[in-house]
């Protein structure tokens, strides 16, 4: 299993700043899960034996850390 989130500015296919990247990546880091960023891409790849509760309280992580670090 393999995801890949692609930041643009809104409206446009133009890709994020890298400093803003850089603070998406950061608080993915913080909150403890581990990524892998390139460009304005962020890739996660999360064991093939992740639970549902598991796999669900990980995509509630991932969408705190982009809503933190996107504000």
């Amino acid at each position: 299993m393999l995801w890949a989130f692609e930041f643009c500015l809104p409206g446009t296919r133009n890709p994020l700043p890298s400093g803003t990247m850089a603070k998406v990546a950061a608080t993915v880091r913080r909150k403890h899960l581990h990524m892998h960023k390139r460009d304005n891409l962020v890739y996660f790849a999360p064991p093939l034996v992740i639970s549902d509760a598991e796999l669900d309280e990980a995509i509630g992580a991932v969408g705190a850390a982009f809503d933190e670090a996107l504000q």
